[in-house]
């Protein structure tokens, strides 16, 4: 299922940091819509129904008379447009930009690169904000280029996070507050903190630092760490810790393991993760991967090409209702 890479994915638009640690690539398979959880429709009332009853035996007569080969359309378009007073084209295009902007909901857009323009990141923020990528995480070093973006674009809702002493999480501690509270005045929505596997090997001070996390904040709270750095014993007490201090979400790197350690890891944490939300970082760069690590139970996944996974997507299933930069 996973394909680990040395070299990052080249790509002119974005420069990844070649610290990532995996490029995780789709097996092949195409994303159809039972890939997007579809979403569950109201009852149908018996007035409703006759209508897609109606639409369906019109539908079966244009297959026969007009040799259309695509006649399952569906009914239920075809009910909706007539409900609404709206072509079947549009109906079609809100259907899937519903279930794209679900979709998008699992991704969060990673920036670590160098020279960000404000033009560069105003698009970024325009199309996230558009298609519903969760947020978009960003070094401190950019924040103040983002924030002003969101400020320009007008766009309100988008969020956007900080992402503290990234790759390595080898500062001290106390270096990582004073980091969270230079952050605070960009009025940022949310913080991810990176922490050294070496942090869990002293268990008492680890969960003072976890506490001590989310009341330097008081933002929502998450902590990444290096997964090919952690046994089992020391995923489940992150996941534990993690629960009782208020955590937000707890987020995991893989370096070039096998799929099967890979598997392993990611069973232990669905199983324990509680009401923690669980995240996957790397060079993920296609939505047939982002549903193939969903699938394992991840909650979410961050990578440097959420946005460009969510263009695509647009692309492919053809929206017309969002103009994106």
């Amino acid at each position: 299922m996973f394909e680990f890479l040395k070299k990052k994915k080249n790509n002119s638009d974005e420069e990844v940091s070649n610290n990532l640690p995996v490029t995780t690539v789709a097996d092949g398979e195409n994303l159809t819509d039972e890939s997007l959880e579809t979403a569950d429709l109201p009852a149908l009332t018996d007035e409703y129904k006759n209508e897609i009853q109606k639409s369906e035996t019109e539908l079966a007569v244009l297959g026969k008379t007009k040799g259309v080969k695509d006649v399952s359309e569906s009914a239920d378009v075809i009910a909706f447009s007539r409900l609404l007073g709206e072509s079947t084209d549009a109906i079609k295009d809100d259907f899937h930009l519903h279930e794209i902007r679900r979709f998008c909901a699992r991704l969060s857009k990673l920036t670590v690169r160098y020279e960000l323009k404000e033009s560069e990141a105003i698009k970024i923020v325009d199309n996230c904000s558009k298609l519903a990528v969760s947020e978009i995480l960003v070094s401190p070093a950019y924040l103040g280029i983002y924030k002003n973006a969101v400020n320009k674009s007008g766009i309100e809702g988008q969020n956007v996070c900080a992402l503290i002493d990234f790759p390595f999480g080898e500062s001290t501690y106390k270096s990582k507050i004073t980091n969270i509270k230079s952050c605070l005045k960009y009025g940022v929505d949310g913080f991810t903190v990176v922490m050294p596997a070496v942090s869990v090997n002293d268990t008492g001070a680890f969960k003072s630092q976890m506490k001590k996390l989310c009341r330097a904040t008081k933002k929502p709270t998450g902590v990444a760490f290096s997964a090919s750095e952690l046994d089992v014993e020391k995923i489940k007490l992150i996941l534990k810790t993690a629960e009782k201090k208020g955590i937000s979400s707890l987020t995991f790197a893989f370096g070039d393991e096998t799929e099967e350690a890979i598997r392993g890891k990611c069973e232990v944490m669905r199983k324990n993760k509680g009401k923690v939300e669980i995240r996957i970082l790397g060079n993920v760069v296609s939505a047939e991967a982002v549903a193939q690590i969903v699938k394992l139970g991840a909650d979410k996944v961050i990578t440097p090409y959420a946005d460009e996974i969510a263009k695509e997507l647009a692309k492919r299933f053809k929206i017309k209702k969002v103009k994106l930069s």
